[in-house]
């Protein structure tokens, strides 16, 4: 087999059953690609980031994540679109989140959060269920995050959840997927490398 380069995240609606535990579909799926690492520039660096007594101690580093929004069946359209990126060791903390590179569509906000913490999230979000929705496909997410001297080895997870309704000639009921599970991965700050752990629950894709 060959190395992992992007891996599906499977997003599922969560439906109540009368008299039994709730059951589960898959509605939707986001695929994330092999993130990048490279140094990241002064000029990129806020400018608390640029004064701090402790900078010689700490880098800096822009990542970048590739993700896929899939398409939905036919009729249905996503309205909101959240992704999250969780650091397990602490001292990894976002300092600047980028918005979006992806397609260009005025009606869409775009949110983020997570500067300071090792929990960084983005959303984009449409005016409302009966707007044109989210365009699938793919974007890229950014960060820009600080971590100490010399690099190492660290791990994080990404997570997902989306909003999707199905057009028709009333308003639609809009439905909510997330994953079940959040996909780990594994970053080498010392060689800017970056991989999916093994989790034979998700789709994967290898070259």
């Amino acid at each position: 087999m060959g190395v992992i380069e992007a891996r599906m995240l499977d997003l599922y609606v969560e439906e109540p059953v009368l008299g039994a535990n709730s059951r589960f579909y898959r509605e939707a799926g986001m695929l994330f690609g092999k993130a990048t690492v490279v140094p990241a520039g002064d000029d990129e660096l806020p400018n608390t980031s640029q004064r701090r007594i402790d900078r010689g101690s700490q880098r800096f580093d822009l990542i970048t994540i590739p993700v896929h929004l899939e398409e939905l069946e036919h009729g249905q359209y996503y309205v909101d679109a959240r992704v999250r990126v969780t650091f397990d060791q602490p001292e990894v903390l976002s300092v600047r989140l980028m918005k979006p590179d992806g397609p260009a569509e005025s009606h869409v906000t775009f949110t983020a959060s997570g500067s300071g913490l090792s929990e960084l999230s983005w959303r984009l979000t449409c005016g409302g269920d009966d707007g044109p929705g989210l365009v699938a496909g793919g974007r890229e997410l950014s960060a820009i995050v600080e971590s100490p001297l010399p690099g190492r080895r660290v791990t994080g997870k990404f997570d997902a959840r989306v909003r999707f309704v199905r057009r028709t000639a009333r308003r639609g009921r809009a439905k909510e997927a997330e994953a079940r599970e959040p996909l780990p991965f594994s970053l080498d700050f010392g060689n800017r490398s970056f991989e999916f752990d093994h989790q034979p629950t998700q789709g994967a894709h290898a070259v």
